[in-house]
């Protein structure tokens, strides 16, 4: 899973313009694993691609994106996202890259605390749920929307999908 990774639109529209996305994923195939992922700025719909160092600054201001310099790439918040994912949370936890925060973002359930094993530094950061934990079993269906957003944040939504095998 991978927070904060949004269709590129610019502010007020509701439908993706194809010409951030595209300019996001040239971007990223550019930069590779120097890059560390992009989102839109919801107050001028910039598209804002996060990089590790100057060179890669200018790549992207050339390119008419917006380039924000940050501490951590992709591959290492990734990294860090599976060795977490490997056990050690609390039940009902949930953990994503987040490159808004430039970090990877931890999100514990009410009544519940989580200690790193090792000192990631500033590339997580841990939160308390708003509420408790609850099993979706019935109430996650394939079509529904899921929101995701905190007061003050910008809110994204997700469409839930349902695979189904025979045998």
């Amino acid at each position: 899973m991978t927070w904060g990774c949004r269709t590129p639109k610019r502010a007020g529209d509701s439908t993706p313009s194809r010409g951030l996305t595209a300019l996001a994923e040239d971007l990223a195939g550019k930069l590779g694993d120097r890059q560390a992922g992009s989102s839109v700025d919801p107050a001028d719909g910039a598209l804002v691609v996060n990089v590790v160092n100057d060179q890669d600054a200018q790549t992207v201001q050339s390119a008419g994106a917006r380039a924000r310099k940050v501490r951590h790439t992709t591959g290492d918040l990734q990294r860090i996202s599976t060795e977490l994912g490997q056990g050690g949370l609390p039940r009902g936890s949930s953990w994503g890259v987040d490159p808004q925060a430039d970090a990877v973002v931890v999100e514990l359930p009410v009544g519940t605390a989580f200690t790193p094993g090792r000192d990631y530094g500033d590339a997580v950061v841990v939160r308390q749920a708003a509420g408790p934990a609850r099993a979706l079993a019935t109430d996650l269906y394939g079509g529904l929307t899921i929101n995701r957003g905190r007061s003050g944040e910008p809110l994204w939504k997700a469409l839930n999908g349902i695979h189904l095998v025979t045998g």
